[in-house]
């Protein structure tokens, strides 16, 4: 008898404010977080971040990351999306 497992993936986007000056470092710091990618940056020191994972508690675990990130002053989550599949083994 064949069983089903279920796979999410989730993604979600924040913009993080960080300290002007500090965005060029910031942002190596926040690409070393698995399943994180910068997709744009203002004068203003605003990025574009987006996180991806395997469950809503990596998620979470990825976004306490990015707070404890030096040069990182506030987060505001954008967008969260998340697609399950159904595998049978």
């Amino acid at each position: 008898m064949k069983s089903k497992t279920t796979q999410e993936h989730h993604v979600t986007s924040l913009v993080c404010q960080t300290i002007p000056g500090s965005t060029k470092n910031t942002i190596s710091l926040v690409e070393k977080i698995k399943g994180a990618e910068v997709h744009g940056e203002n004068t203003n020191g605003k990025i574009v971040v987006t996180l991806e994972g395997d469950s809503q508690a990596y998620l979470s675990e990825s976004i306490e990351a990015l707070r404890g990130i030096e040069g990182i002053l506030t987060l505001a989550p954008v967008y969260h999306e998340y697609i399950t599949e159904n595998h049978s083994q």
